[in-house]
């Protein structure tokens, strides 16, 4: 079966996992649908709505939003004050390019507020 999935798509190896990949991998579905390697219906009734989201590199005006929410959510989950955050901490954020998109800043917030102490 590995062998005829498309190269952007591993094969789930746990007990009990279905062999369809999820939505979110590098995929193209209609192609899928078209070749019969995805179900038809599941198609449509995950085609009623489409939403296109730009990765967080050509957003970065979002990030300063993203990180006032996260910061005080990891903040309270490590215990810990909420940390104020340098304007040069926000603009090195801003910079950086992000090819792990909203998850990777969320787990980089998370590393800071475990393993940072006196974060300005």
């Amino acid at each position: 079966m590995a062998s005829q999935l498309p190269s952007t798509v591993s094969p789930l190896t746990r007990k009990g996992e279905s062999d369809i990949p999820p939505a979110g991998q590098a995929m193209t579905l209609r192609k899928e649908v078209e070749e019969g390697r995805f179900q038809a219906d599941l198609f449509y009734r995950l085609s009623v709505f489409t939403l296109s989201l730009p990765p967080l590199r050509n957003r970065r005006e979002d990030i300063p939003i993203l990180v006032e929410h996260l910061v005080p959510r990891y903040a309270q989950e490590v215990k810990r004050p909420v940390p104020r955050l340098d304007d040069a901490v926000m603009a090195h954020l801003q910079t950086y390019s992000w090819p792990g998109n909203v998850s990777e800043l969320e787990s980089l917030i998370r590393q800071a507020m475990v393993l940072c102490r006196g974060l300005r």
